[in-house]
Order: structure tokens, then sequence, then C-alpha cells
């Protein structure tokens, strides 16, 4: 039989960095996503896509933990086999603030999209270098059909 070995890397500094962003773009899109204006039969409507940045976010941050809890587990068995004692992880996540903004006009909120689609882009491609697993694919893949939603979205306005 053929040994299959499974690598997985974690690096949970950069992790909670990209959750952090992930909630941060979130936000943004919750307050400049709508442009004023429903969606019309042109345009594509992104409604859902803070809440589904926020089931990711979650996603990331289970997996995050479960990495580390096992290299923690695995290390107590090795060190001190007897020691019944557990930690607690804990992380320094940061609340994201709610935008509150008045009346503004679709050009701002276009720029916003996009800037908010960059930073999507950008933590996507760090969290690919922070957190190596793979049960961690379908993260992957969600966040980048996210990210093209929201490019197609901007695109839709340009």
């Amino acid at each position: 039989l053929e040994q299959m070995t499974v690598t997985s890397a974690c690096d949970p500094e950069k992790i909670v960095w990209v959750i952090d962003e992930l909630h941060d773009v979130a936000e943004t899109v919750r307050t400049y996503g709508d442009l004023g204006h429903a969606p019309g039969a042109d345009r594509p409507a992104i409604g859902a896509m803070p809440t589904q940045l926020y089931l990711l976010a979650a996603a990331v941050e289970a997996q995050m933990r479960s990495l580390v809890h096992v290299d923690r587990l695995c290390a107590s068995r090795l060190w001190a086999p007897l020691d019944k004692a557990r930690k607690v992880m804990h992380f320094e996540l940061t609340a994201a603030d709610t935008i509150v903004v008045s009346a503004v006009s679709t050009e701002i909120c276009v720029a916003e999209l996009g800037e908010a689609h960059r930073r999507l882009t950008a933590a996507t491609k760090q969290l690919r270098a922070a957190l190596q697993s793979p049960s961690i694919a379908t993260v992957f893949e969600s966040l980048e059909k996210e990210a093209e939603r929201l490019r197609v979205f901007v695109a839709a306005f340009a």
C-alpha cells in the first residue's frame, strides 16, 4: 500500500489578520453594496455577501483552532504524557465596526466596493500562505467566488 502524507501549516497571527479583514470587508459591502437602490435587471446583487463573508471567517477560525489544538495536544502528549491540564486558546480578534453613512454617490460606493474587492483578494492570498490544510479547500473556493461576485458587481457600474 502506498502511504499518503498530508501536510498542514498554520500561522495563527496571520490568520487572525485575515479573519479581521474579512469582517471589515463584510461591513464595507453591507454599507455600500446597495448603491442606494435595488439592483435592476442588468445589475447583479450582492445582498447576502456580508453574511457569507462572516460565515467564511468563522470557518477559517474553526480550522485554525482545530490545527492549533492538534499541535498543542500532540506536543503535550510528547512532553508531558500524564499532564491532564488544558489551556484555552485566546486570539486577539477585533470587532468590526459597522459603517453608517448618509446618502453618498454611486461613484463613492463603487470606489469603496472596489477597495473591498482588492482587500478581499489580498486576504485570500494571505490566507493561502498562512493556512495550508486539505480541509480548507472549500473555504478558498468560496472566498474566490465571493471575490469574483464583488468584482462583477463593481464592474457593472464602471
